[in-house]
């Protein structure tokens, strides 16, 4: 109970013991009045026997005025034992019926799994191919509840024209869920749908956040990799479950959710002094000009250093077999396929044309050209045409 309820309790029993006290001297007062009229007592007698009896009647009132506020009181405490009660009943009988409609939404879950594992393919597949839709699919991923999320999608839903969902491939989502409607005859909302495709990007992050973590035998060090490469998603609930869950199968430390906070919160204050360090580091004021004087091989290890600079995990291609990528940059979930070229002629149609299929190879997201030269022509518009990121000369004057 606050200090100021408190406060007026006392205001509320000290005000009716005090009515109570003046109109019980009052009702005294009255009838004494009477009592004088009805013996014929002359004024002289009257002032005597009120003399006489004042002191004890003031006491009487006011023990009956107390009396009576220990009454109201005890009322009143009934009154708030019988509401926190009540309160405390409808809480329980909330909670048993969330229960409740959490094991029915958990068994309609896994009955809609069930069924769809014979096109598990299929909805692995969409997720692949989808990957940054589903993350913004996803976007009541942190509520504090399943059931909370539930019901915020149901609503998000319903208040919306299927044409108009919020996230880019919507036509691709809905030509999804009339596909699985018809291979599991069933029919699917929109937010059964998500939950399913949900279940799924867990299982697949999970695989991909183990093999992510295999590298290293230092977890710190598997976290501060891990908050790099995912950027903002690092902190999102069922990214950090599913890390749990890798960390605990690879080291012999048993992680739990609140380890796991602590870490990647200091992780990400030494990344930040670090990424600032580079900075104040970077390059040492190195010119365009001494790039020209560079080999393929220094060059590349020179690209490799100014990205891991700004913040990208670098992995090499080999030397021989690279399938026309130089480098792989991995950032915030983005994987990009790089070709380092130290031309001394404008680079030439060849050069996108393998790092567009090395994109591929290596499943990348985008595919970049990064050259100390610049580009023909009909280079420049091939990359256009494929959406091949082009940083010439002028970009990479800019970054270094």
């Amino acid at each position: 109970m606050s200090f100021w309820k408190n406060v007026y309790i006392a205001l509320k029993l000290f005000f009716i013991f005090f009515i109570s006290f003046v109109i019980i001297l009052f009702m005294f007062g009255f009838f004494f009045g009477i009592y004088s009229t009805f013996m014929n007592l002359n004024p002289e007698e009257t002032a005597i026997q009120n003399e006489s009896i004042s002191f004890p009647l003031t006491i009487f009132s006011l023990i009956i005025a107390s009396l009576i506020s220990i009454v109201f009181y005890l009322n009143l405490r009934a009154k708030a034992l019988a509401y926190e009660r009540m309160k405390e009943e409808r809480k329980n009988e909330l909670e048993e019926a969330k229960k409740i409609q959490e094991e029915e939404l958990s068994k309609k879950k896994a009955f809609l799994i069930d069924k769809c594992k014979p096109i598990e393919k299929i909805l692995l597949n969409f997720i692949k191919k989808y990957n940054y839709t589903i993350d913004r699919l996803f976007f009541f991923r942190n509520l504090s509840s399943p059931e909370e999320r539930l019901y915020r999608l149901d609503k998000y839903f319903k208040n919306r024209d299927d044409k108009n969902l919020p996230y880019d491939a919507n036509e691709p989502f809905l030509n999804l869920k009339e596909l699985v409607e018809s291979k599991i005859n069933e029919n699917i909302s929109n937010t059964e749908l998500v939950e399913i495709l949900d279940h799924y990007r867990r299982q697949e992050l999970e695989v991909e956040l183990m093999n992510f973590i295999k590298k290293t035998n230092d977890s710190n060090q598997a976290i501060s990799n891990y908050i790099n490469f995912y950027g903002e998603k690092a902190e999102w609930p069922e990214y950090i479950q599913s890390l749990v869950i890798a960390l605990n199968k690879k080291y012999s430390k048993q992680f739990i959710k609140e380890d796991i906070n602590e870490i990647i919160e200091n992780e990400k204050k030494k990344l930040k002094l670090r990424h600032f360090e580079n900075k104040l580091k970077e390059n040492q004021g190195i010119s365009i000009t001494e790039l020209d004087k560079m080999n393929g091989k220094e060059f590349e290890e020179f690209l490799a250093d100014l990205f891991e600079q700004q913040g990208f995990l670098v992995e090499k291609t080999p030397i021989s077999g690279d399938y026309g990528a130089d480098l792989i940059l991995k950032k915030f979930g983005n994987k990009i396929a790089v070709q380092a070229k130290r031309y001394e002629k404008t680079v030439p149609n060849k050069a996108v044309q393998e790092i567009e299929a090395a994109k591929k190879y290596y499943d990348c997201d985008e595919a970049w050209i990064v050259t100390q030269s610049k580009l023909s022509r009909a280079s420049t518009n091939m990359a256009n045409k494929l959406g091949v990121k082009i940083i010439d000369r002028e970009e990479l004057q800019k970054m270094i």
